[in-house]
């Protein structure tokens, strides 16, 4: 079974009475209102230093590509270190047979 729907007094006809209660109304619900726009303005604002995804994109693209460049450094500099260290160790060999 549904849940009834709470009672509330039937507004009057009068101009001035019906003002008075809507007044009150709005004064009640004033402080709600104040919370929502709150709430609304730090969405806002939020969305607003939210970064274009583009931006975060090529950000990223940039970064990829300089860890390849970094990566493809590292790797010739390796293999000319091990190069370096063969040719140290065939003329450690070479200078002990003359000796």
């Amino acid at each position: 079974m549904a849940t009834p729907w709470p009672q509330v007094t039937a507004w009057p006809n009068d101009i001035r009475e019906h003002a008075i209660y809507l007044s009150d109304y709005l004064r009640k619900a004033l402080p709600l209102v104040k919370t929502m726009i709150a709430a609304m303005s730090v969405l806002i604002a939020k969305f607003q230093n939210t970064p274009d995804v583009s931006a975060v994109m090529q950000a990223i693209t940039t970064i990829q590509s300089d860890l390849k460049t970094k990566a493809e450094t590292v790797q010739s500099t390796a293999m000319r270190i091990q190069q370096n260290t063969v040719t140290h160790q065939q003329i450690a060999i070479l200078s002990q047979e003359t000796n």
